[in-house]
This record gives C-alpha cells, structure tokens and sequence, in this order.
C-alpha cells in the first residue's frame, strides 16, 4: 500500500509531477520516484509539497485507521465564539452542537 496519495492531489488539482518538481526546485525524477512510492521525501519536502499543494500536511498520507462503521473517523478543529474545539468522536460533535443551539 501507498503511504503517501500525492498522486492523487496532483490529480484532483490537475497538476503534473513536472510543474510540482519545478515549484519545488527539485528534479522531476525526485517527484515521479515519490509519486510513484519509489522514495519516500524528507520532513521539509513534505512541507513543502504540501505547501505547494495548498494542503494540510495530513492529507498528503493515506489514512491509516479504518473508515466506516456508525461514527465513522473525525479529527479536526472547529472554531465557534473565538474558542477552538477539537473533535474526535461523534459524541464530541454532539456535545458542540448543544452548545451551538443552546
């Protein structure tokens, strides 16, 4: 299995491997071995390629916990009344979603 879904971004954005490598100022065979899991890149290229992709670095990598079942997975931040809420669980989505219709 593939870590890393680049390919997949680059093919949502409709960018090619050779207009990322030159955003990146790397070789294009650099990109085509790691768009091809070939290679894996190091931490700051990463960053960069998310960057570049306008992404969180997080969707660079293919989920590793299952998806489906009731709750499904959720993990992320909501922002309501200039406090930050993090959510995990359905349960924590409910308990926001009192709090927003109280």
């Amino acid at each position: 299995m593939q870590i890393l879904r680049i390919k997949e971004l680059l093919n949502e954005q409709s960018i090619n491997a050779r207009d990322l490598a030159k955003a990146l100022e790397v070789s294009p065979v650099s990109i085509y071995n790691i768009v091809n899991g070939e290679s894996f890149p190091r931490p700051n290229l990463l960053q960069q390629i998310a960057e570049v992709l306008d992404v969180d670095i997080r969707q660079l990598f293919h989920s590793t916990k299952p998806v489906g079942g009731a709750e499904g997975v959720l993990n992320g931040f909501v922002e309501f009344q200039g406090k930050v809420y993090r959510i995990n669980s359905l349960k924590d989505l409910e308990e926001l979603n009192k709090l927003v219709n109280q």
